[in-house]
């Protein structure tokens, strides 16, 4: 579902143009309420009570000084605290989360918009998974988690503030980091109220240039991981990205190249022969994402396949979801989930440098 609604995200607001709205800061007010989908059978316990959630954003949107504000069809960027309650708060506990999150306008008329919304960041869980002393959150196996907020809405501007109905679905998990890892995902109803806090007048930029030139990306990846033999420790992960990466336009564009993994982890399987060296333990794979730039961000979705690998615990398959930040000078922090399909199997962070192959 996260993937279906960023694709139609990434469509939706390529095609379509707008007037813009015209204030430059707002306070948003966003209860919610939903429910726990049970994805798998072993988590049917879980499904107790609606959840009930409340956000509070402060937002900063763009004023169109810049050429990428009129590309994205003027969008706004924020920060965000959240809370979720449900019911069975024995089990699951409650969640508080902060995080940042930009809204993406697909169609901008007068006062009328239809939005995306995209939020990420990090959330505390009051219950996790304990053998002993909570043995049936099969779900969540730390107190610390990435929380993800995907969504659409309609929203109306008003002289003082605006008002918005719409649909979240939210996430939490710590991407395999500590096993149990099944991960809460819940949809909800979404009324929101936002007013003005500033009000600026509109700007016309300047065309900005894209460069359309090739370059090279090479970051570091570390991480942890648990394999799914409980009350075992976390291992770490280590490696090394390099692609080549290319814009199309003032939005999209592509990462391909190649993904060099080691995972102590996949030495400690149960099913792990005994006699596995450190150079089996190294993965190899061919990787290739679309990128979506706004800004300085670039958000990312692609999907790899392993060229060696010789224990192969999860396919041969893998897949990314996440981005990066462009620093000064060249340098980048790169940020991603990796999966298997719909099984997290951790969470990449990591320094890189954007090297420009031809300089003329």
């Amino acid at each position: 579902m996260r993937g279906v609604i960023f694709i139609c995200a990434i469509i939706l607001s390529s095609i379509c143009h707008s007037q813009i709205h015209d204030y430059g800061k707002s306070i948003e007010l966003r209860p919610k309420a939903g429910f726990l989908i049970a994805h798998r059978a072993s988590m049917n316990h879980l499904v107790k009570s609606h959840f009930y959630s409340g956000e509070i954003a402060f937002n900063f949107h763009t004023d169109g000084s810049k050429y990428w504000h009129k590309a994205y069809n003027y969008p706004t960027f924020g920060i965000l605290g959240t809370f979720t309650y449900n019911g069975n708060s024995d089990v699951i506990g409650q969640a508080i989360g902060i995080g940042a999150c930009v809204k993406l306008p697909f169609i901008n008329r007068n006062k009328w918009s239809f939005n995306s919304r995209l939020a990420g960041g990090f959330a505390y869980l009051t219950r996790k998974f304990d053998i002993i002393d909570n043995p049936k959150n099969n779900s969540i196996g730390s107190h610390l988690n990435l929380l993800v907020i995907l969504g659409i809405d309609v929203q109306y501007q008003f002289e003082k503030g605006f008002i918005n109905f719409g649909i979240d679905f939210t996430h939490y998990s710590n991407s395999g980091t500590v096993k149990p890892n099944l991960g809460l995902n819940i949809p909800s109803l979404v009324l929101g109220y936002g007013f003005k806090t500033k009000r600026e007048t509109l700007k016309d930029p300047e065309y900005e240039e894209v460069n359309k030139k090739w370059t090279l990306l090479v970051h570091s990846v570390f991480s942890v991981n648990q394999n799914y033999n409980y009350q075992t420790r976390v291992y770490p992960v280590f490696g090394i990205n390099t692609y080549l990466n290319k814009r199309f336009g003032e939005k999209s564009g592509i990462s391909t190249g190649i993904d060099l993994i080691y995972n102590e982890a996949n030495r400690h399987f149960k099913t792990s022969p005994t006699n596995q060296t450190v150079i089996q333990t190294f993965q190899v794979g061919a990787f290739t994402s679309y990128d979506l730039q706004v800004n300085r961000f670039v958000f990312q979705l692609g999907m790899g396949a392993y060229l060696y690998n010789p224990y192969n615990p999860n396919g041969w398959l893998y897949h990314k979801l996440g981005g990066r930040v462009n620093l000064n000078k060249g340098y980048y922090i790169n940020a991603t989930v990796k999966t298997h399909w719909a099984k997290a199997d951790y969470f990449e962070l990591g320094l890189g440098y954007q090297f420009k192959l031809n300089r003329k």
